[in-house]
């Protein structure tokens, strides 16, 4: 004693460790859901936990402001973590396999380019640890990009699920170069942005940067001086007809390892001997004191995020129909455990149950996909309309349901609204049928 854990995105969610005493939260938390299924990690009560006593109480130091920002009533901003580079390449190469799916890319050289792709995307899924606590909670994805076939035509859709699903995953190569990686994934966007037609420009002056500080600089340096002649035309090519994947692949090979004398080049080391201390500390009573436990909206709120494993509750998050039971079983908890039906009416008017319990779990986000998986696979969409689907999906992950006024607001107005198929309408039509869809299994009447 004392036993302290410390975890990166793990052990935030979906663990009961009755003995935990104190939580430190040091990172900025943008998601409600999420911020109260950490603050749950420490609310599981333990018997005799110690000299005899049982768990009254836990404490959570938090160094980001996280309890400030969902203390007030306004709605926090999202934020999403940052791709990390081995995910970024995978992503990449995700994007670069199915580009070359284009019949314009149908010749040997490429096809083999990209059957190599899909040789080292299968093995890094495959080497992926099925048992660690991230992994498990993407079994499915991880089990469907391993197989080789799952390639064999990649969709819009696919892309998305390999970026969300297994693009945080992916884990570096043992002993590898940070810096030789770093090119890799500047050389994949280049080889990418080719494919699909994009500007190549800032990426590809950037690579000849390199070539040249290389030549000026390092050109005494064995390894440097064999590849002299690919520098040199490095510099001579400027426009993206000059390019081509076969080039940027010999130039993404053999300078990938040259990219630490350039890295390295300059760098001074200073040693320091501070003390850690700490400028202030403040003492914030939990959200719910002051009797805030006996108000009957963070009573009922309360309730929701820490009993998600309730049927009914389990259910509404996945999208899944509910029985008689389920709904009398919402009922009793609602209007007889947590307070009164008047108590309800008082704090959500008629809002159907259903739905105020999909406010505060959202809705799970396979469940969000395979509500619109037909549409997508069925309707002829382009980008933009693709990329406005794609953040229907992420807003009833958030927040449960959807309001079909809400396509008039932004962001949705900022990515065209629902101007993208005026010129397909029966598109649209069959787009709100499937948001109603996921809102009508959140109304909660008795049949």
């Amino acid at each position: 004693m004392p036993q302290i854990a410390i975890s990166v995105d793990m052990l935030e969610t979906g663990v009961d460790i009755p003995s935990v005493l104190n939580l430190v939260f040091f990172k900025e938390v943008f998601t409600k859901s999420k911020f109260w299924q950490m603050v749950g990690r420490g609310t599981r009560l333990c018997e005799k936990l110690i000299d005899g006593e049982d768990k009254k109480e836990f404490l959570i130091f938090d160094f980001f402001g996280n309890f400030e920002r969902f203390s007030n009533e306004t709605k926090p901003e999202q934020g999403r973590a940052a791709l990390p580079i081995q995910g970024a390449i995978f992503k990449n190469k995700a994007g670069i396999v199915k580009a070359l799916q284009n019949e314009k890319y149908q010749n040997e050289d490429l096809q083999n380019y990209r059957q190599e792709l899909i040789n080292q995307m299968t093995k890094q899924v495959g080497q992926l640890n099925p048992l660690a606590f991230n992994v498990h909670q993407h079994l499915s994805a991880v089990d469907h990009y391993k197989q080789e076939s799952s390639y064999s035509h990649l969709t819009d859709k696919d892309i998305l699920e390999i970026t969300k699903e297994l693009s945080y995953l992916i884990q570096p190569a043992i002993k590898e170069e940070i810096h030789a990686t770093w090119f890799d994934s500047l050389i994949y966007g280049i080889e990418l942005a080719l494919l699909e037609e994009k500007s190549i420009f800032a990426g590809w002056k950037r690579v000849q940067e390199k070539a040249k500080i290389l030549l000026n600089s390092y050109i005494g340096i064995p390894q440097v001086a064999a590849q002299e002649a690919l520098l040199e035309s490095c510099l001579k090519k400027e426009d993206a007809d000059e390019l081509d994947i076969p080039y940027l692949e010999a130039v993404r090979k053999n300078f990938r390892s040259l990219m630490k004398y350039i890295i390295n080049s300059g760098q001074q080391f200073y040693y320091t001997d501070y003390e850690d201390t700490l400028k202030e500390i403040n003492e914030r009573d939990a959200v719910y004191a002051n009797g805030d436990l006996e108000n009957y909206r963070i009573r009922t709120e309360k309730y929701i995020r820490e009993h998600e494993d309730l049927p009914a509750i389990k259910k509404l998050k996945n999208n899944e129909p509910l029985t008689n039971k389920d709904i009398m079983d919402l009922e009793k908890v609602l209007w007889t455990d947590l307070g009164t039906k008047a108590d309800y009416e008082a704090e959500y008017n008629d809002r159907p149950l259903g739905e105020f319990v999909r406010s505060i779990t959202g809705l799970d986000q396979k469940a969000a996909k395979e509500a619109f998986a037909t549409f997508l696979d069925e309707a002829q969409l382009d980008d933009d309309q693709i990329n406005f689907v794609n953040s229907i999906i992420e807003y009833l992950v958030q927040n449960g349901t959807m309001k079909l006024s809400v396509l008039q607001e932004s962001p949705f107005k900022d990515l065209g609204g629902v101007l993208l198929f005026q010129d397909n309408l029966s598109e649209f039509q069959r787009l709100r049928n499937s948001i109603n869809q996921v809102n009508e299994r959140a109304i909660t009447i008795l049949h």
